[in-house]
């Protein structure tokens, strides 16, 4: 195996973006990035070293830093080369005339764990250790690509001008989630190699965010439930008491006529929990509350009779695996 690395070299007419595709996000805002990596999910670039550029000045903003690479490690791995990114380059976008940091890429390799530097942290490489292009790095952050266990790649994004403030939990997120967003391309990339499917047969293949689904798939996830019998009642009922009166069983129970423990057993004899339809349309009205409505969170949560709005967020997250405010910043452009 040929184990010589390759940089490729686009010129800037070769990328199909320009800021205009930041400015509708604040990449210095969690949520934002989230959405704008969501979006790319969606609407992936042509080809997939163009998505892997894009990502890369996409990450350059996103941590206030110039430059930016992804180097591919692996036998059969794609792609065959390291991808560089300089933001502040002014005729060329992408410099190949020189190597990776190989300090920092040989550290996160031999510890497998994502090191940002300016930073209070025992993790980080020290600064005086690396230089790129005989400049002395002064910021950085980078994690490797996993595919399994197996350390596949490292993407990292770095400066050599200073930077006045430390790297957060949350900068650390974000990198982790390109980096998964990577490995799955990557693993895409490999199954349709391996079927001698080529990259135009199938449409372009997009970083992903994990976890997060398409707005049409929550809503559908979000539907009313289909219930018959005293089951369809309660549905009915709840819905009619939404953002009016309390959604507590004793009270469906009362509007029905019934006793709290005759409901109980009424549903149970349909193999139905009254927590889960609750459940279910609550999730249903909390989609059209957040994306269709300017309520607060703290409102929202009183409209769905939730004790507060932690109460709301936990439940929310335990539906979608996103807070309520994040799904909001994601979606809104839906209606």
């Amino acid at each position: 195996m040929d184990n010589t690395r390759h940089n490729i070299a686009l010129k800037p007419e070769a990328l199909s973006h320009s800021s205009e595709a930041f400015a509708a996000y604040q990449l210095d805002q969690f949520p934002d990035r989230l959405r704008f990596l969501h979006r790319q999910l969606l609407s992936p670039k042509s080809d997939s070293a163009q998505q892997i550029l894009f990502y890369l000045e996409a990450g350059c903003r996103m941590f206030g830093l110039d430059k930016g690479a992804y180097v591919e490690h692996g036998q059969g791995a794609w792609p065959p080369s390291c991808y560089q990114y300089d933001l502040s380059a002014i005729e060329s976008l992408i410099s190949a005339e020189t190597g990776p940091v190989e300090g920092l890429e040989q550290a996160v390799r031999s510890s497998s764990l994502t090191l940002f530097s300016p930073v209070d942290g025992r993790l980080a490489v020290n600064l005086d250790k690396l230089a790129y292009n005989r400049a002395q790095v002064k910021a950085y952050i980078a994690t490797p690509v996993l595919s399994g266990d197996e350390f596949t790649g490292l993407l990292y994004f770095f400066s050599t001008s200073a930077v006045d403030k430390p790297y957060t939990a949350q900068d650390r997120e974000t990198i982790v989630l390109m980096a998964e967003g990577v490995a799955r391309m990557n693993e895409a990339m490999n199954v349709q190699r391996r079927e001698g499917v080529k990259e135009d047969e199938t449409g372009p293949l997009g970083f992903v965010t994990p976890g997060v689904k398409s707005f049409k798939e929550y809503s559908y996830q979000a539907q009313i439930p289909q219930a018959h019998g005293v089951a369809g009642k309660v549905v009915e009922v709840l819905q009619n008491r939404i953002g009016h009166e309390k959604l507590g069983i004793e009270f469906i129970a009362t509007e029905l006529s019934l006793s709290k423990r005759t409901l109980q057993r009424r549903l149970q004899q349909q193999n139905i929990n009254f927590a889960q339809l609750r459940d279910q349309v609550r999730f249903h009205h909390s989609i059209t509350y957040l994306v269709e409505q300017n309520h607060s969170i703290d409102r929202i949560s009183g409209i769905l009779d939730f004790s507060d709005r932690t109460s709301f967020t936990n439940a929310f997250k335990r539906w979608t695996g996103l807070s309520p405010s994040t799904f909001r910043k994601l979606f809104r452009d839906y209606v």
